[in-house]
């Protein structure tokens, strides 16, 4: 089972930095992100108990590395989790791209809507939207930006209470009335038409989430370091090794783990398993 949740006033306290927002300056904006504050912590927990979270944010797909760390350092990330971005030049009014990502990952991974229980959004828009669509939906903030709180489901999360998860839950829930919605229903997508365009965009999301983890054009560190520790170039029979194969990606990682400030966990594992790997091989050739 699943539950989809936002993230920014939804867990991350966006406060700081809603002054960007609501001037629409979104780099600005979501620059700040890692300096919020994580909470609702217990409503948190309470969902990872009944099923996994699907975090779906219009944070664009070039703030993933930043938005991935966060949520692990805060305690917010459980295995199963996945995190869904706004495509970069994806510039949808934010209740259609979540509709459309979330319809989208669900087909693609053979999810029927039912196993979605409930999705939570600070936006009563995105809310009305994901009932529009056929799912259930709460809305759930942190500050309250949308005026006075007057609707019973629109309520601030409470870490004590089930008040929120409890509606949900139960099968013959009903949301309360629509007052917003103006979503035109978006047809489900088909997994066998994946357009080059599609393609293309998403190859993009990647090189944007590398770049953030790497830094920019970091194979030309990598050359640089390779011609401090061979300056006479590297040996054939070094550069065609298993064990240079193996050295080789250590590189790359010690990159990406300078670059998070020497905090990412993933980086620090991978070169173990690398540096493991290597002396097997070594190990290996020493009794041939």
């Amino acid at each position: 089972m699943y539950y989809v949740v936002d993230i920014d006033n939804c867990v991350s306290n966006d406060h700081h930095r809603n002054e960007y927002a609501r001037l629409r300056k979104w780099d600005e904006y979501h620059d700040l992100c890692h300096l919020d504050n994580a909470e609702n912590h217990g409503f948190i927990t309470k969902l990872h108990k009944g099923g996994s979270i699907i975090w779906l944010t219009g944070r664009t797909a070039n703030y993933r590395t930043k938005t991935e760390e966060w949520l692990i350092h805060r305690g917010l990330w459980q295995d199963g989790d996945e995190l869904l971005m706004r495509r970069v030049g994806d510039h949808a009014p934010a209740a259609e791209m979540k509709i459309r990502q979330l319809k989208k990952h669900l087909s693609m991974n053979g999810v029927a809507h039912e196993q979605v229980l409930c999705c939570y959004d600070d936006s009563q828009k995105i809310v009305d939207a994901y009932i529009l669509a056929g799912f259930k939906a709460e809305r759930m903030f942190i500050n309250d930006y949308n005026g006075q709180v007057t609707d019973g489901t629109q309520q601030k999360v409470d870490d004590s209470t089930d008040s929120v998860i409890s509606h949900c839950s139960d099968p013959d829930y009903t949301p309360s009335g629509i007052t917003s919605a103006v979503v035109t229903p978006i047809p489900e997508p088909r997994p066998d038409i994946y357009s080059a365009r599609e393609t293309i965009a998403e190859a993009a999301q990647v090189f944007e989430s590398r770049v953030a983890a790497y830094g920019e054009k970091n194979y030309e560190r990598t050359s640089r370091v390779l011609k401090a520790l061979w300056p006479e170039g590297i040996p054939p029979h070094i550069s065609s090794s298993p064990e240079f194969v193996l050295f080789f990606p250590i590189i790359n990682k010690l990159f990406r783990f300078v670059i998070s400030g020497l905090t990412h966990t993933d980086s620090r594992t991978d070169i173990a398993v690398y540096a493991a790997m290597l002396e097997t091989e070594i190990k290996e050739h020493e009794h041939d």
